[in-house]
């Protein structure tokens, strides 16, 4: 006998869950939507919000409208990291990250959740940022800016060096005056 399947969801049931989630305090019914793994953290959702059409990556919808929403987040996060080995003290232990959840390589806009827990974290300053900070702190999102700095620094360096000769010869040529 067959087992009947739940129709794949839309990133729009993630809207109702969060709904419901915010008066029964349960978040179950979030971790299964993100869990059928065809929502991740970098999913776009359209939703009407004061009447206007507003866009939004499920990280932000749930950081910004769930109770304890960073708590998803980092549980989500949590499920892309691996261990290599199950004894800790072990040579060949090390952890495994999927950045799969935060990015996909087809996207122009990869660093789009990092940006959003940025973008709240300057936000709610005067807020307790202790959740946003762990957030950044962690193994996938520390791991992934890492990675994207490695792979850009030497445009910076140059961008850098290119800026301080123009302001050295500038201010060369103005003493010259």
């Amino acid at each position: 006998e067959q087992e009947l399947h739940e129709p794949l969801r839309k990133p729009e049931d993630i809207i109702d869950a969060v709904n419901r989630s915010k008066t029964s305090g349960d978040h179950s019914e979030i971790h299964q939507i993100l869990r059928n793994r065809n929502i991740n953290l970098r999913s776009a959702i359209e939703e009407d919000i004061n009447g206007k059409k507003q866009k939004r990556t499920i990280a932000r919808k749930l950081l910004e409208d769930v109770v304890n929403g960073d708590k998803i987040v980092k549980r989500e996060l949590d499920i892309h990291v691996k261990t290599t080995s199950d004894k800790e003290d072990s040579i060949d232990y090390g952890l495994q990250i999927d950045f799969e959840g935060i990015f996909s390589e087809e996207s122009d806009k990869q660093t789009m959740v990092i940006y959003d827990l940025l973008d709240l974290h300057v936000e709610r300053r005067s807020e307790n940022n202790e959740s946003f900070t762990s957030l950044i702190k962690h193994p996938v999102i520390a791991t992934f800016i890492l990675a994207k700095w490695k792979k850009t620094r030497w445009y910076f360096y140059i961008t850098s060096a290119m800026f301080l000769t123009f302001l050295l010869l500038y201010s060369v040529f103005v003493l010259h005056l």
